[in-house]
């Protein structure tokens, strides 16, 4: 046992390199010993309690350091997350090998911005106060609400595409609102943080914000928290299944969240103390795990089918508003809310809508389809036709003249 204990001494002598000179020179020598003299009154007990003095020890380690690097110069808090990164970057590395890619590019960018983004968060999380936080929050779910999958509906090419921002923008929501979100269970467990930094002899003048904290502001971040991802995973839903409709891209989508999920879990456990520390570790698996389990489930859906059972809904919503008036609809609009609640559309091609035509007594419902994905032949489905029509009528021609228009290189 004394060679063991000798061993994690030595080792913990070691982890002191991370800390500031001037925090080695002026407590580093005595940090040691008392390390030592822990694990002994420990080992006392026997094997079990001495591992139990290394997870606390193991836990309190990057809040330490975060204590330690506060009056420090911003470039030494950036070479301990730099550090702290080396997890992430090798599930970025994995989780690149994982979905099939074998483009060194996004690796890349995962490094180029991740480190910064790290950095950026604990600065934030630690110097600012829940209402800047809430602020921030309002504005990510406002930005929420703009559908992500309308990335499939933004035509870029090579050339515009480092500069297209609208794209970037959309594509940045997912793993922003992740960060957001973590900020926010950050903010309403600022409490918890005072009331340990206290018992702990910290001096809270520097972060103002926690004194006074209303419980109101806490509870309104964590419902604010929920929202954004419940809406984010809601809209990464969408977008994986209307990628289906493309050249899939699958998991990649997911990868940027993913590694945001890991580096918001990593800013969580610098930043709580003690034993609130394994919210960072749950929110660094089930957020990066619940976001693979979405996708994962939109990519099994057949966007054909889905297609056909929500143009069955409608057909059913017609019938029922031909038996209370007599008469199919001018337009669909006309069913909701009543007879249906949204209309959906055809998830085939994005941006179209329903073809639709009608009279007193009959119909035609149909959507414009083509055979793959890179097919450049369009064609009408019909899938209902009720009733006899008073004129001959091509269903779906202005839709399909609003598609070459757009694409006249391309549709035929």
């Amino acid at each position: 046992m004394k060679l063991f204990i000798s061993i994690l001494t030595r080792l913990y002598a070691l982890t002191l390199l991370f800390y500031p000179r001037q925090f080695r020179a002026e407590f580093g020598e005595e940090m040691q010993p008392v390390f030592s003299q822990r694990l002994q009154e420990a080992a006392r007990g026997g094997f079990f309690p001495l591992l139990g003095r290394l997870r606390l020890e193991t836990y309190t380690f990057p809040s330490g350091l975060l204590a330690a690097y506060q009056d420090a110069r911003p470039l030494n808090l950036l070479l301990l997350l730099v550090l702290g990164l080396i997890p992430v970057t090798i599930f970025s590395f994995i989780f690149i090998l994982w979905v099939g890619s074998d483009s060194i590019f996004i690796l890349g960018i995962l490094l180029l911005f991740g480190i910064p983004l790290t950095y950026g968060l604990v600065l934030f999380a630690w110097k600012t106060g829940p209402k800047l936080k809430l602020l921030a929050g309002i504005i990510i779910l406002v930005g929420l609400l703009y559908p992500s999958h309308a990335l499939m509906d933004i035509d870029i090419g090579y050339v515009d595409f480092p500069f297209n921002f609208l794209w970037w923008g959309l594509f940045a929501m997912l793993p922003v609102s992740v960060i957001m979100a973590a900020l926010l269970l950050y903010a309403s467990l600022e409490e918890i943080s005072a009331r340990y930094a206290l018992r702990s002899g910290a001096n809270l003048l520097s972060r103002p914000f926690l004194i006074g904290n209303p419980h109101r502001i806490r509870s309104i971040c964590l419902i604010l928290a929920t929202l954004i991802l419940g809406k984010m995973l809601y809209n990464l839903y969408h977008l994986t299944l209307w990628d289906n409709t493309y050249d899939p891209l699958g998991y990649v989508w997911v990868m940027f969240p993913v590694a945001a999920g890991i580096a918001a879990g990593l800013m969580l456990s610098i930043g709580l103390p003690g034993k609130a520390k394994f919210i960072s570790v749950a929110y660094a698996l089930i957020i990066p795990g619940t976001l693979i389990l979405v996708s994962t489930i939109a990519q099994q859906v057949d966007f054909r089918q889905l297609t056909q059972q929500r143009a069955e809904r409608l057909v059913l919503a017609l019938e029922s508003y031909y038996q209370h008036n007599a008469r199919y609809p001018e337009r669909l609009q006309e069913l909701t809310p009543r007879y249906v609640l949204t209309l959906g559309e055809p998830v085939v091609i994005y941006g179209q809508e329903w073809c639709y035509h009608s009279g007193d007594n009959f119909y035609q419902l149909g959507y414009v389809s083509k055979e793959h994905w890179s097919s450049p032949i369009l064609e009408v489905v019909v899938y209902k036709s009720q009733g006899n029509p008073v004129e001959e009528f091509s269903l779906c021609a202005d839709q399909i003249a609003n598609l070459k228009r757009s694409k006249p290189n391309f549709y035929r």
